[in-house]
Protein backbone atom coordinates (compact mmCIF):
# COMPACT_ATOMS: atom_id res chain seq x y z
CA UNK A 1 0.00 0.00 0.00
CA UNK A 2 2.71 2.45 1.00
CA UNK A 3 4.90 1.87 -2.05
CA UNK A 4 1.94 2.17 -4.41
CA UNK A 5 1.07 5.47 -2.76
CA UNK A 6 4.61 6.73 -3.32
CA UNK A 7 4.45 5.68 -6.98
CA UNK A 8 1.16 7.53 -7.40
CA UNK A 9 2.75 10.75 -6.10
CA UNK A 10 5.53 10.59 -8.70
CA UNK A 11 3.85 8.96 -11.72
CA UNK A 12 0.36 10.47 -11.76
CA UNK A 13 -0.53 14.14 -11.61
CA UNK A 14 -3.78 15.24 -10.07
CA UNK A 15 -5.00 16.87 -6.87
CA UNK A 16 -6.09 14.51 -4.11
CA UNK A 17 -5.28 11.25 -5.93
CA UNK A 18 -3.08 9.84 -3.17
CA UNK A 19 -5.63 10.62 -0.43
CA UNK A 20 -8.39 9.04 -2.53
CA UNK A 21 -6.20 5.96 -3.01
CA UNK A 22 -5.60 5.72 0.76
CA UNK A 23 -9.35 5.79 1.43
CA UNK A 24 -9.89 3.12 -1.22
CA UNK A 25 -7.16 0.78 0.03
CA UNK A 26 -8.42 0.92 3.63
CA UNK A 27 -12.11 0.34 2.83
CA UNK A 28 -13.60 -2.61 4.73
CA UNK A 29 -16.77 -3.08 2.68
CA UNK A 30 -16.61 -4.16 -0.95
CA UNK A 31 -19.44 -1.76 -1.76
CA UNK A 32 -17.45 1.15 -0.31
CA UNK A 33 -14.37 0.05 -2.27
CA UNK A 34 -16.36 -0.13 -5.51
CA UNK A 35 -17.71 3.39 -5.02
CA UNK A 36 -14.27 4.87 -4.29
CA UNK A 37 -12.56 3.01 -7.11
CA UNK A 38 -15.20 4.29 -9.55
CA UNK A 39 -14.25 7.81 -8.43
CA UNK A 40 -10.59 7.04 -9.19
CA UNK A 41 -11.56 5.73 -12.63
CA UNK A 42 -13.46 8.96 -13.35
CA UNK A 43 -10.67 11.28 -12.16
CA UNK A 44 -7.70 9.36 -13.60
CA UNK A 45 -8.40 6.35 -15.87
CA UNK A 46 -4.68 5.62 -16.24
CA UNK A 47 -4.34 5.31 -12.46
CA UNK A 48 -7.29 2.91 -12.31
CA UNK A 49 -5.61 0.72 -14.95
CA UNK A 50 -2.33 0.84 -13.00
CA UNK A 51 -4.06 -0.29 -9.79
CA UNK A 52 -5.96 -3.06 -11.59
CA UNK A 53 -2.70 -4.43 -12.98
CA UNK A 54 -1.26 -4.39 -9.44
CA UNK A 55 -4.07 -6.81 -8.40
CA UNK A 56 -6.71 -5.76 -5.85
CA UNK A 57 -5.76 -8.66 -3.56
CA UNK A 58 -2.26 -7.19 -3.15
CA UNK A 59 -3.25 -3.75 -1.86
CA UNK A 60 -6.96 -3.64 -1.03
CA UNK A 61 -7.98 -4.47 2.53
CA UNK A 62 -11.40 -5.83 1.61
CA UNK A 63 -10.06 -8.05 -1.23
CA UNK A 64 -7.10 -9.53 0.65
CA UNK A 65 -7.42 -13.25 1.41
CA UNK A 66 -6.33 -14.28 4.87
CA UNK A 67 -5.77 -12.63 8.24
CA UNK A 68 -3.72 -9.44 8.33
CA UNK A 69 -4.23 -8.47 11.99
CA UNK A 70 -3.93 -4.87 10.78
CA UNK A 71 -0.13 -5.05 10.33
CA UNK A 72 1.85 -6.38 7.37
CA UNK A 73 5.13 -4.66 6.53
CA UNK A 74 8.88 -5.12 6.29
CA UNK A 75 9.46 -2.51 8.99
CA UNK A 76 10.77 -5.09 11.48
CA UNK A 77 13.50 -6.37 9.17
CA UNK A 78 14.45 -2.84 8.11
CA UNK A 79 14.67 -1.75 11.75
CA UNK A 80 16.91 -4.71 12.60
CA UNK A 81 19.16 -3.89 9.67
CA UNK A 82 19.52 -0.36 11.03
CA UNK A 83 20.24 -1.57 14.58
CA UNK A 84 22.97 -3.99 13.45
CA UNK A 85 24.32 -1.80 10.66
CA UNK A 86 27.79 -1.58 12.22
CA UNK A 87 27.78 -5.08 13.69
CA UNK A 88 27.15 -6.64 10.26
CA UNK A 89 30.73 -5.73 9.34
CA UNK A 90 32.13 -7.74 12.28
CA UNK A 91 33.24 -11.41 12.23
CA UNK A 92 30.47 -13.95 12.64
CA UNK A 93 30.94 -14.74 16.37
CA UNK A 94 31.00 -11.09 17.59
CA UNK A 95 28.00 -10.44 15.32
CA UNK A 96 26.03 -13.29 16.93
CA UNK A 97 27.00 -12.07 20.41
CA UNK A 98 25.73 -8.59 19.57
CA UNK A 99 22.44 -10.00 18.25
CA UNK A 100 21.97 -12.17 21.36
CA UNK A 101 22.74 -9.27 23.72
CA UNK A 102 20.30 -6.94 21.93
CA UNK A 103 17.47 -9.50 21.79
CA UNK A 104 18.02 -10.40 25.45
CA UNK A 105 17.61 -6.75 26.43
CA UNK A 106 14.53 -6.33 24.22
CA UNK A 107 12.85 -9.44 25.62
CA UNK A 108 13.43 -8.24 29.19
CA UNK A 109 12.00 -4.77 28.48
CA UNK A 110 8.94 -6.14 26.65
CA UNK A 111 8.37 -8.82 29.27
CA UNK A 112 8.37 -6.11 31.95
CA UNK A 113 5.87 -3.98 30.00
CA UNK A 114 3.59 -6.95 29.37
CA UNK A 115 3.60 -8.02 33.03
CA UNK A 116 2.69 -4.49 34.14
CA UNK A 117 -0.25 -4.17 31.71
CA UNK A 118 -3.51 -4.22 33.76
CA UNK A 119 -5.98 -4.47 30.86
CA UNK A 120 -7.28 -7.68 29.24
CA UNK A 121 -6.06 -6.55 25.81
CA UNK A 122 -2.75 -5.03 24.75
CA UNK A 123 -2.35 -1.26 24.93
CA UNK A 124 -3.12 -0.50 21.26
CA UNK A 125 -6.05 -2.92 21.10
CA UNK A 126 -7.47 -1.48 24.33
CA UNK A 127 -7.39 2.05 22.87
CA UNK A 128 -9.26 0.85 19.78
CA UNK A 129 -11.91 -0.87 21.94
CA UNK A 130 -12.46 2.27 24.04
CA UNK A 131 -12.99 4.41 20.96
CA UNK A 132 -15.42 1.92 19.49
CA UNK A 133 -17.28 1.59 22.77
CA UNK A 134 -17.96 5.33 22.84
CA UNK A 135 -19.36 5.13 19.29
CA UNK A 136 -21.50 2.08 20.04
CA UNK A 137 -23.34 3.74 22.94
CA UNK A 138 -25.63 5.62 20.55
CA UNK A 139 -26.67 2.63 18.42
CA UNK A 140 -29.98 0.78 18.45
CA UNK A 141 -29.97 -3.01 18.57
CA UNK A 142 -32.74 -5.21 17.19
CA UNK A 143 -32.40 -8.96 17.96
CA UNK A 144 -33.07 -11.36 15.10
CA UNK A 145 -32.26 -14.57 16.98
CA UNK A 146 -29.93 -15.58 19.82
CA UNK A 147 -26.76 -14.96 17.81
CA UNK A 148 -27.72 -12.40 15.13
CA UNK A 149 -28.54 -8.74 15.69
CA UNK A 150 -29.39 -5.80 13.46
CA UNK A 151 -27.53 -2.73 14.74
CA UNK A 152 -28.57 0.71 13.46
CA UNK A 153 -26.33 3.74 13.62
CA UNK A 154 -23.85 5.96 11.81
CA UNK A 155 -22.23 5.74 9.36
CA UNK A 156 -23.90 2.47 8.24
CA UNK A 157 -26.00 -0.27 9.82
CA UNK A 158 -24.50 -3.67 10.58
CA UNK A 159 -25.75 -7.23 10.78
CA UNK A 160 -23.78 -8.95 13.58
CA UNK A 161 -23.35 -12.66 14.22
CA UNK A 162 -21.83 -13.03 17.69
CA UNK A 163 -21.29 -16.78 17.40
CA UNK A 164 -19.27 -16.44 14.17
CA UNK A 165 -17.56 -13.17 15.22
CA UNK A 166 -18.74 -11.55 12.02
CA UNK A 167 -20.39 -8.32 10.87
CA UNK A 168 -21.41 -6.90 7.52
CA UNK A 169 -19.13 -3.89 8.14
CA UNK A 170 -16.20 -6.36 7.75
CA UNK A 171 -14.14 -4.71 10.53
CA UNK A 172 -14.99 -7.57 12.90
CA UNK A 173 -14.00 -10.14 10.28
CA UNK A 174 -10.76 -8.53 9.09
CA UNK A 175 -9.23 -6.91 12.19
CA UNK A 176 -10.41 -9.62 14.61
CA UNK A 177 -11.35 -6.88 17.09
CA UNK A 178 -14.99 -6.36 18.01
CA UNK A 179 -16.47 -3.61 15.81
CA UNK A 180 -18.88 -0.92 17.02
CA UNK A 181 -21.87 -3.00 15.90
CA UNK A 182 -20.49 -6.09 17.65
CA UNK A 183 -19.94 -4.16 20.90
CA UNK A 184 -23.51 -2.86 20.85
CA UNK A 185 -24.87 -6.36 20.18
CA UNK A 186 -22.69 -7.93 22.88
CA UNK A 187 -23.80 -5.35 25.46
CA UNK A 188 -27.43 -6.01 24.53
CA UNK A 189 -26.92 -9.78 24.82
CA UNK A 190 -24.81 -9.51 28.01
CA UNK A 191 -21.69 -11.04 26.45
CA UNK A 192 -18.18 -9.97 27.42
CA UNK A 193 -16.91 -7.86 24.49
CA UNK A 194 -13.30 -8.84 25.21
CA UNK A 195 -14.12 -12.52 24.68
CA UNK A 196 -15.08 -11.76 21.06
CA UNK A 197 -11.62 -10.38 20.17
CA UNK A 198 -8.86 -12.60 18.82
CA UNK A 199 -6.73 -14.24 21.50
CA UNK A 200 -3.62 -12.80 19.83
CA UNK A 201 -4.64 -9.31 21.02
CA UNK A 202 -4.83 -10.38 24.67
CA UNK A 203 -2.29 -9.39 27.31
CA UNK A 204 -1.89 -13.09 28.14
CA UNK A 205 -0.52 -13.84 24.67
CA UNK A 206 1.63 -10.72 24.83
CA UNK A 207 3.25 -12.09 27.99
CA UNK A 208 3.66 -15.53 26.46
CA UNK A 209 5.50 -14.03 23.46
CA UNK A 210 8.32 -12.79 25.73
CA UNK A 211 8.10 -15.38 28.50
CA UNK A 212 11.36 -17.12 27.57
CA UNK A 213 14.75 -15.66 28.49
CA UNK A 214 17.67 -15.34 26.09
CA UNK A 215 21.05 -16.19 27.62
CA UNK A 216 24.49 -15.05 26.40
CA UNK A 217 27.03 -17.40 24.85
CA UNK A 218 29.54 -18.96 27.26
CA UNK A 219 33.29 -18.44 26.64
CA UNK A 220 34.53 -20.28 23.57
CA UNK A 221 36.78 -22.52 25.70
CA UNK A 222 33.66 -23.98 27.38
CA UNK A 223 31.86 -24.85 24.16
CA UNK A 224 30.92 -28.51 23.74
CA UNK A 225 31.41 -29.84 20.21
CA UNK A 226 29.56 -33.12 19.47
CA UNK A 227 31.55 -35.73 17.56
CA UNK A 228 29.12 -35.70 14.63
CA UNK A 229 29.83 -31.99 14.25
CA UNK A 230 33.60 -32.40 14.53
CA UNK A 231 33.60 -35.10 11.87
CA UNK A 232 31.91 -32.93 9.27
CA UNK A 233 34.09 -31.24 6.69
CA UNK A 234 32.89 -27.75 5.83
CA UNK A 235 33.90 -26.56 2.38
CA UNK A 236 34.12 -22.86 1.70
CA UNK A 237 31.21 -21.84 -0.57
CA UNK A 238 31.95 -20.74 -4.09
CA UNK A 239 31.20 -17.03 -4.24
CA UNK A 240 31.85 -14.64 -7.08
CA UNK A 241 32.84 -11.25 -5.70
CA UNK A 242 31.55 -8.48 -7.99
CA UNK A 243 33.94 -5.68 -8.92
CA UNK A 244 33.93 -2.41 -7.03
CA UNK A 245 33.40 -1.47 -3.42
CA UNK A 246 30.63 -3.52 -1.72
CA UNK A 247 27.45 -1.59 -0.97
CA UNK A 248 26.44 -1.27 2.67
CA UNK A 249 23.64 1.29 2.38
CA UNK A 250 19.98 0.50 1.80
CA UNK A 251 18.57 1.80 -1.47
CA UNK A 252 15.73 4.21 -0.59
CA UNK A 253 12.41 3.65 -2.30
CA UNK A 254 10.73 6.20 -4.53
CA UNK A 255 9.87 9.37 -2.64
CA UNK A 256 11.17 8.10 0.68
CA UNK A 257 13.80 10.79 1.20
CA UNK A 258 12.88 13.97 -0.69
CA UNK A 259 15.84 16.07 -1.74
CA UNK A 260 16.11 19.44 -0.08
CA UNK A 261 17.23 22.24 -2.35
CA UNK A 262 19.40 24.88 -0.79
CA UNK A 263 20.10 28.27 -2.33
CA UNK A 264 22.38 29.49 0.46
CA UNK A 265 26.15 29.73 0.15
CA UNK A 266 28.50 29.54 3.16
CA UNK A 267 30.09 32.86 4.02
CA UNK A 268 33.58 31.38 3.92
CA UNK A 269 33.12 30.18 0.33
CA UNK A 270 31.36 33.32 -0.97
CA UNK A 271 34.35 35.49 -0.07
CA UNK A 272 36.68 33.46 -2.27
CA UNK A 273 34.34 33.28 -5.26
CA UNK A 274 35.17 35.48 -8.22
CA UNK A 275 32.17 36.57 -10.26
CA UNK A 276 28.47 36.17 -9.46
CA UNK A 277 27.24 34.27 -6.40
CA UNK A 278 24.69 32.50 -8.64
CA UNK A 279 27.56 30.54 -10.17
CA UNK A 280 27.86 28.39 -7.07
CA UNK A 281 24.38 28.27 -5.54
CA UNK A 282 21.59 25.82 -6.26
CA UNK A 283 22.77 23.13 -3.83
CA UNK A 284 25.21 21.48 -6.26
CA UNK A 285 28.72 20.51 -5.31
CA UNK A 286 31.24 22.89 -6.90
CA UNK A 287 34.86 22.31 -7.85
CA UNK A 288 37.39 24.16 -5.69
CA UNK A 289 40.83 25.10 -6.93
CA UNK A 290 43.63 23.94 -4.65
CA UNK A 291 45.85 26.74 -5.97
CA UNK A 292 43.78 29.91 -5.43
CA UNK A 293 40.89 28.57 -3.35
CA UNK A 294 38.20 29.79 -5.76
CA UNK A 295 35.25 27.73 -7.00
CA UNK A 296 34.37 26.85 -10.58
CA UNK A 297 37.71 25.43 -11.79
CA UNK A 298 40.61 23.25 -10.68
CA UNK A 299 44.39 23.60 -10.40
CA UNK A 300 44.99 22.61 -14.02
CA UNK A 301 42.83 25.37 -15.50
CA UNK A 302 43.76 27.98 -12.90
CA UNK A 303 44.97 31.28 -14.48
CA UNK A 304 47.03 32.38 -11.48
Amino acid sequence: MWHLGQNIKTKFSGKGLKKLFEKTEKAYRVSEFTKLFAEISTKKPSLATYLKNASFESWSRCHFHGNRYNIMATNNSESLNQVFREAREWPIIPLLEEIITTLSRWFYERRTNANSCPTPLTVDAEDIMRQRYEQSRYMRVTPINLSEFHVKGEPLDGLVNIEEHSCTCREFDIDKITCIHGIAAAMHRGVDVYSLCSKFYTTEFWRMAYAESIYPLPPEIEWLHPEEVKSQVVIKPVKLIPPGRPKNKRIPSRGEFPKEKSNSVPESSSKKVKGKVSDVDGGKKQRKCSNCGCYGHNKTTCKK
